[in-house]
Order: C-alpha cells, then sequence, then structure tokens
C-alpha cells in the first residue's frame, strides 16, 4: 500500500528541484542606498527626483547584468496659480522608507506626474543560446515557455480609483515593439498584480528584449504608492504549486475518511 506522506515528500523534493529550472527572474528588488524615493509637489513645478542608472541584483540565467534608469516628469497642469497650492502629502508620512522599496508619491489632488523606469540587460553568450555578438538582450520566455507574467510587489497604494496604471513597452532587437497596460486599484494594495506576457499586442520577440519601458501614471492625483519588487515568472511554477495544494488537500480529505 503506498505510503501517503512520502508520497507527499517526494512531490515537495520534486517540486524544490524542478522549480529553480522554471524559475522567475527580478528586474528590480529596489535594493539602493539612498532608498529610491520620487515625490512630486503640485502646482510648483518641482520634483524630488532620484534618477540614474543601476545595476540589479535580479539575474536571468541569460543574463549577467540588468539596469534600470529611472525618470520623474511633473507634468501638473494647474488651471490657474491659485489653484496650484502645494499640499503635503500625509500619506507619504506613514510610508516607512526603507531599503528594498520604491517610494513614490503625489502631494496634493491636482498633483499629476509620470514615473518612467526603463529597463535593459547585458547578454553574455554563455549563458544563453545566441551567439556571441548579439546586442544587450532580455529573455522573456523563460526557457521557450511563452505564458509568464510580469509581477508587480504592490506593498501599499493610496489615492483615487484607479489609483495608477502602468503602460508597458517591449523593444527587441529588431526594434519592434509589443505593448500592454496593467491597472492598479486600491483594492490591490499588499498584493502582487501579475500581468500575462500572453496579453501583449505586438510583434515583438519576447527572446530578444532589448529593453522594457513601464510608464507609471495615476489615474487621479494624491496617489502615493510602494512596490517591493518587480519581476518575471513563469505559469508553471504557479500551476505546480497550485498541484501541491490539490495534493495536500487529497491526504486531508483522505484522512478524514478513513
Amino acid at each position: 500500500m503506498l505510503n501517503f506522506k512520502k508520497v507527499f515528500v517526494t512531490s515537495v523534493a520534486c517540486l524544490a528541484f524542478t522549480l529553480p529550472a522554471e524559475a522567475g527572474f527580478v528586474l528590480d528588488t529596489f535594493t539602493y542606498t539612498p532608498p529610491i524615493e520620487l515625490k512630486v509637489v503640485a502646482g510648483t513645478g518641482d520634483t524630488d527626483v532620484d534618477t540614474g542608472n543601476y545595476d540589479l541584483v535580479g539575474l536571468a540565467p541569460s543574463v549577467i547584468s540588468v539596469t534600470a534608469d529611472y525618470a520623474l516628469t511633473d507634468v501638473s497642469d494647474c488651471a490657474s496659480p491659485n489653484f496650484c497650492v502645494p499640499n503635503n502629502d500625509t500619506d507619504a508620512s506613514s510610508f516607512n522608507i526603507n531599503n528594498g522599496l520604491l517610494s513614490f508619491s503625489e502631494a496634493g489632488a491636482v498633483a499629476n506626474a509620470e514615473l518612467n523606469i526603463n529597463w535593459s540587460g547585458t547578454f553574455d553568450a554563455a549563458f544563453g543560446p545566441f551567439a556571441a555578438g548579439d546586442p544587450a538582450i532580455l529573455d522573456f520566455t523563460l526557457g521557450g515557455d511563452p505564458s509568464a507574467s510580469l509581477y508587480f510587489d504592490v506593498l501599499a497604494l493610496t489615492g483615487g480609483v484607479g489609483a495608477f496604471s502602468i503602460d508597458l513597452i517591449f523593444t527587441d532587437i529588431s526594434l519592434a515593439t509589443s505593448i500592454g497596460q496593467v491597472l492598479v486599484g486600491v483594492s490591490d494594495a499588499g498584493t502582487t498584480v501579475l500581468y500575462a506576457l500572453s496579453n501583449l499586442v505586438g510583434t515583438a520577440d519576447l527572446s530578444k528584449v532589448l529593453s522594457v519601458n513601464a510608464d507609471i501614471a495615476s489615474a487621479n492625483g494624491d496617489t502615493s504608492f510602494l512596490l517591493g519588487e518587480v519581476g518575471v515568472v513563469p505559469e508553471p511554477s504557479s500551476l505546480a504549486l497550485l498541484g501541491l495544494g490539490l495534493l495536500s488537500l487529497g491526504l486531508r480529505a483522505r484522512k478524514k475518511s478513513v
């Protein structure tokens, strides 16, 4: 007779061995010193911006380095200076800004800004199937899997309905593009928001991506959020974890029936 406890443990062990082969990679964990904190002050035209190039911690098997370029644009549109009095953003004061977080805040309901993030990679022929001399690329197919998802770890979020949107542009080495949009609402705070790359529209080769651009814009102003991590995860890993959960459920049901 089968020992279901051994079967369960073996399944866990097998999962542990198989997941790394299908593991996603992290585009950014925001582990910079000082932390990246972006703030827009409504109506003044001033921005408190941390911009520049950063080497990222998260790596894919075919990528030896990834660089993110951050730029915050103040696009406040005020009808009159009388309606553009700077506001203190009380939401931002409640955020605990530490390493490993990206903090963004707009002070005042009339504030409106766009955070533009561009990721690019440096290719190493020793880690991938492409010939030496190829340009910098990122492989978003994760071993040929077309059903990978981009994820955004939203730790905290305050703002109006439809707090912010993320417009994505993937550009491959032939300069072909694919685009998509991620909508993040207040109810998504404290969750990981997934966007399936199969929803992208365009002709970019996701195995040879030159860069991916994320343009983050708020819907209503006076929006603040914290991102803990951005990366890519393949669907097979999620399905494997789901299968493991169903196996555990089956074992519990069997135990009750004995």
